[in-house]
């Protein structure tokens, strides 16, 4: 199946994106992260995007810190060497 957004960030996609709880997670080349609600494509989640501060290019990684199944933590790295960390619970 092929997932289609209508969204359309203003910087470069070049992290791959990660379907997770329910949105698509991923950045862009000006800095800013992004939660897309995967039904639509163009909903927002709540409190994104997030600035990180310096482009985002790295592929995304997720864990599950709680014990349960779901991952609930990214991992993303940005161009100024930083490490960034984001709850993605519910």
């Amino acid at each position: 199946a092929v997932w289609n957004s209508p969204f359309q960030s203003e910087g470069s996609i070049r992290t791959c994106p990660v379907m997770l709880n329910g949105y698509v997670w991923f950045g862009d080349v000006r800095g800013y992260f992004y939660a897309l609600d995967y039904n639509d494509g163009k909903t927002m989640k709540p409190g994104y995007p997030v600035y990180l501060g310096a482009a985002v290019t790295s592929d995304l990684s997720a864990s599950n810190t709680d014990g349960d199944e779901t991952p609930d933590t990214l991992y993303i790295g940005t161009e100024d060497g930083r490490m960034h960390t984001i709850d993605i619970g519910p």
